[in-house]
């Protein structure tokens, strides 16, 4: 096969837009002998490039939306900088809160930190594949990966799920380094990957049960569990975990408690989770296996269109997440998605490219890149349009909550009544969370008026600094925290507000406010 011509300059921009040709072993998008002097340039472009088409298409997509619940709360736990919270272990909560550090509280702002998570994912995944596949396998495999919608379209709503589209790749790459050298720094930062996992959702234990597996069937195991490798990442994981399990203990533990309240759904209903995860994945990869079959030889017989036989790490590592996943949702009864999931499949076009016999690598990759600039040009010229769509559709609650305008209002009411800064809300979920982040004060947010959702708020916090409570009008439980108040100093306010985009106004929502000034 001859080796199409090498590109330079703006034309190898133009060519390269997304796949991050040059990172990682010197290999470049067109199989060029060298590296020229212009590829790091054009890495680094394409890098960008990725970056700054998706928060351009998120933030014009999703104008005529309010952040999602998820989202809103890493910023509100984030801000805080606990060793846990109720439901999750805090790292990717630290990682917005020191975000907003820097960037405004603006919904481009969290469109920017999901796209740089999703774009680190993808460099993960470059030098993974560089570490297992050829040369057009691995060019073909990433163009792969970026016509499935995880790291574009469902990489938007940052959280706990989400973070894996970073973490995920790394920690493999850096497992494969060690099998393959047992060098300390591989071990190191198989170490540093997997307590940052565990730091991020308990459902790295899967992670960790991947990298042990694959460790098992490599053809190097005795020689790596006989050097320090193991030692060393094992016990970089637990001095990072340690804090957050010193944390566990003294917090009576609430994000087990959280999840052990999730169990028990019936095996029937696990099951069928099960199935319905499956399918979520396969559909998902459906464009990439049909460019990976239409890219092979044409032949009558199964046997000779399927490879059977595999590289045994490979599969281990594509199919062992997706096996506890179902394993663990039928053996404590849990809801499973492929919502959890996202961040676990960067090898599983490699491992299809490996499985269809007589795979024209190149021309897949000419065919998934071209598929790739389509899906992205498109996405971009009709985001005005999916714009207004969301915004007419109930889909999504962001769409038609009121929740920027409620911020806007309790602010404006608060510095009217005090005079004092807004330092602490509470209210109906998920318009407590959103006013902790729209509202330019930055209150900390008393989340369901609980100490130990909430920690943070003490009552001489509250005391001394006041809050403010917006409860949904019917909302019985909020009001009844709010009738917990002090009565006497606590004034009433009622509003009916709506969410308007374009000149259309969604169904208005009427809110009881309470208001509890600071101490004198």
């Amino acid at each position: 096969m001859s080796r199409p011509q090498q590109l330079s300059g703006t034309a190898a921009v133009s060519r390269a837009l997304l796949p991050l040709p040059g990172f990682g072993r010197g290999l470049t998008a067109w199989d060029a002998p060298k590296l020229s002097a212009s590829r790091p340039i054009v890495a680094v472009l394409c890098f960008v490039g990725f970056v700054a088409i998706w928060t351009v298409y998120a933030s014009i997509a999703g104008s005529g939306l309010s952040l999602h619940g998820d989202v809103a709360e890493a910023y509100v736990w984030g801000r805080e900088f606990q060793l846990g919270y109720n439901q999750h272990p805090p790292f990717w909560a630290w990682i917005a809160g020191l975000w907003f550090m820097v960037f405004p509280n603006q919904n481009w702002s969290f469109h920017l930190l999901a796209v740089l998570n999703s774009a680190l994912g993808l460099l993960g995944a470059w030098y993974l594949l560089g570490r297992l596949a050829t040369e057009w396998e691995r060019r073909a495999s990433l163009m792969l990966l970026l016509l499935t919608p995880f790291y574009t379209f469902l990489c938007f709503k940052y959280n706990a799920n989400t973070i894996f589209l970073s973490i995920w790749p790394w920690t493999l790459y850096f497992l494969i380094g060690s099998l393959q050298t047992r060098r300390a720094h591989s071990a190191i930062g198989l170490g540093l990957m997997l307590g940052i996992a565990l730091l991020s959702k308990y459902y790295a234990v899967i992670l960790v049960g991947t990298c042990f597996a694959a460790s098992l069937v490599h053809a190097d195991r005795a020689a790596w569990y006989r050097s320090g490798a193991p030692c060393i990442a094992a016990s970089l994981c637990a001095l990072l975990f340690l804090p957050h399990a010193v944390w566990l203990l003294h917090a009576d533990a609430p994000p087990v408690v959280y999840i052990w309240g999730r169990t028990g759904i019936g095996w029937l209903r696990s099951i069928g989770y099960g199935a319905e995860f499956l399918i979520a994945v396969l559909l998902y990869h459906g464009l990439s296996l049909l460019l990976i079959v239409t890219a092979a030889s044409p032949t009558r017989r199964l046997h000779e269109w399927l490879r059977l036989r595999q590289d045994p790490v490979l599969v281990t590592l594509v199919l062992t997440p997706v096996l506890l996943t179902i394993l663990f949702g039928f053996l404590f009864e849990l809801k499973i998605s492929s919502n959890m999931a996202v961040g676990v499949f960067p090898l599983l076009p490699l491992l299809a490219i490996r499985t269809v016999r007589n795979v024209d690598t190149h021309r897949l990759f000419l065919r998934s890149r071209r598929f790739v600039l389509a899906v992205t040009t498109g996405a971009l010229v009709a985001s005005p349009v999916i714009a207004g769509v969301v915004f007419a559709s109930d889909s999504d609650p962001g769409a038609k909550e009121p929740r920027q305008e409620l911020a806007q209002f309790v602010t404006k009411l608060w510095h009217e009544q005090t005079q004092a800064p807004l330092r602490i809300v509470a209210g109906s979920d998920p318009y407590e969370n959103a006013i902790g982040f729209y509202s330019p004060d930055r209150p900390s947010v008393f989340i369901d008026f609980s100490r130990r959702r909430a920690p943070w708020i003490t009552p001489a916090a509250i005391a001394k600094d006041g809050l403010l409570a917006a409860c949904v009008q019917g909302d019985s439980i909020c009001a009844d925290h709010a009738a917990q108040l002090p009565l006497a100093r606590v004034h009433q306010f009622d509003v009916t507000l709506s969410h308007a985009f374009r000149g259309s106004s969604r169904p208005p929502v009427t809110f009881d406010i309470y208001l509890l000034p600071p101490g004198h």
